[in-house]
This record gives structure tokens, sequence and C-alpha cells, in this order.
């Protein structure tokens, strides 16, 4: 599959986050990459860019809010992002003004490009994602440890499984309609599943670099709803990802048509 340099570098160098955020990720390739896992063919090259787009977002909004940020500045960030305008900005810390920006601008452009009914819940969800973000934020910055279930309530959105599921409909203009649209919104089964995988599998990667420079519990540190205990997180979450994938995955597959099943497939084989 063909990498566009030239439209990717520019888009990159357009967009000026790696200037203005040292602490933010360079993930362009990789996250082009990943689309390409979940979707090759040619007629789906507008899905692979607008995905690729979605997901530079949210890690810089995840770096944002995981690795630099104070709680102070993500609850004015948090209000002004849920108003979703450029008249909140002066809610805004000066620094954070171009990311505000980069956003707005970003959500408007697709809205433009006349597909804002596939947009919408996109961008509702990705609203959701921010929210569960200032909770995992609040909860470090006051030293809460939340009780497992809890931690897994706000984590399955935190795993980002609504907003990039949904941003992968909005170019597949062709097969996914208005009842495809319906079902992802409803958050079935199969989509809930995904978001456990991903969690679960992010937590198991990133836990020991999150909890150097300072993050709230992760997964890995419960056992049982019972204080934290690393070890027994660490050998027995990747048993229970397995568990957890196969037999409700399956099952929503053979029940569910093809064009929505096969798109969150290939996402949960991506986790």
């Amino acid at each position: 599959m063909e990498f566009k340099t030239k439209f990717w570098n520019k888009w990159w160098k357009d967009l000026n986050l790696a200037e203005e955020f040292l602490y933010m990720r360079d993930r362009l390739v990789e996250t082009y990459l990943w689309a390409i896992g979940n979707y090759f063919e040619p007629h789906y090259a507008f899905s692979r860019a607008t995905i690729t787009k979605y997901t530079v977002m949210v890690s810089a909004v995840n770096d944002t809010y995981h690795a630099y940020g104070t709680i102070d500045e993500l609850r004015c960030f948090t209000k002004a992002f849920l108003k979703g305008d450029f008249d909140a900005i002066d809610g805004v810390p000066e620094y954070m003004k171009v990311l505000y920006k980069v956003l707005l601008k970003f959500f408007n452009q697709i809205e433009a490009e006349g597909r804002s009914y596939r947009t919408s819940f996109a961008n509702e969800a990705f609203k959701e994602l921010v929210k569960a973000y200032i909770v995992e934020a609040q909860w470090f910055s006051d030293g809460y440890v939340p009780l497992f279930d809890e931690y897994m309530r706000n984590g399955l959105i935190t795993s980002g499984y609504r907003v990039l599921p949904a941003a992968s409909f909005i170019g597949m203009e062709k097969t996914v309609v208005a009842e495809e649209h319906k079902w992802v919104q409803s958050n079935p089964k199969v989509v809930r599943v995904a978001q456990m995988i991903g969690r679960l599998m992010n937590d198991i990667a990133s836990h020991e670099d999150e909890q150097k420079r300072g993050h709230c519990v992760s997964a890995i540190e419960f056992g049982d709803n019972k204080p934290p205990n690393q070890l027994k997180g660490l050998e027995s979450l990747p048993c229970l990802v397995y568990t957890i994938s196969h037999l409700p995955i399956n099952l929503r597959t053979i029940r569910q048509s093809r064009n929505n099943t096969t798109v969150f497939a290939k996402h949960i084989r991506a986790c």
C-alpha cells in the first residue's frame, strides 16, 4: 500500500503539533499502518485517511491529558472542548490554544466535506473520550484508587474504541448506511468487548511507563476489587483478554451483516 509521503508530510507539518508540543508522540506512520491493517482495499482510501487523522488527534489529546497538562489546565480544556466552538477558546490555557484550534478545524473540515451526518457520532464519541480522560486525571490528582469495576467503566471509554470504529464508518459510503450507524451507536456487545480488549492490552503495554511519569492506577494493579497486586495482574490479564475476546465476538460476527462485522473484526484484531 502506497504511503503518500508528500500529502501526509504536508498535513503533519501544517498541524504544527510536533513543534508546539514537544511532549507529543509522532505516530503518523504508525497510525497509517494501523489503518491499513483495518482495510487495505483501494476503494477505502478515504476511510484510511480519516481514521489515521482521527487517531492522530486522539493520540495528541491523550498525551496532553496523560503526560503534560495540570489538573486545572485540563479542566479548562475539557470545558471548552465540550462546548465545541471557537468562542470558548478564551477559557483555554495559552499553550493549549493551538491544539484546541487544530481539533475544531479538523472536525469542521470533515463536516464541510459533506459528511456531517456520518461525523456526528464520531465527534460525540470524542467528547465522551475527553470526559473520561479528565476523570482519570482527577483520580491521579486526588490520589484516588477506584475499584476495578469503576476503573473499567471509565477505561472502556478511554480505550478509544468508541471513537475509532465510528470514524471508520465515515468514508464507507457504499457499504455503511444509516442502519449500520444506528447499530454502532447502540454500543453492541462486540463493540464493548473490543473496548475491553483494547483497555486491558493497553494497560499491559503501557503500565510501567505510565507509573514512572505519574498516572492513575491501571487494570493490572487490581485483583478482584482488592488493593493493587501488580504481579497477579500481569500474570492473569493476557489470559483474561483471550477468554473475553473469543466467544462473544465470534457469535456476534455470525449474527451481524458482513458490512459492519468485517470492520469490527478488523478493529478487534488490531488490538
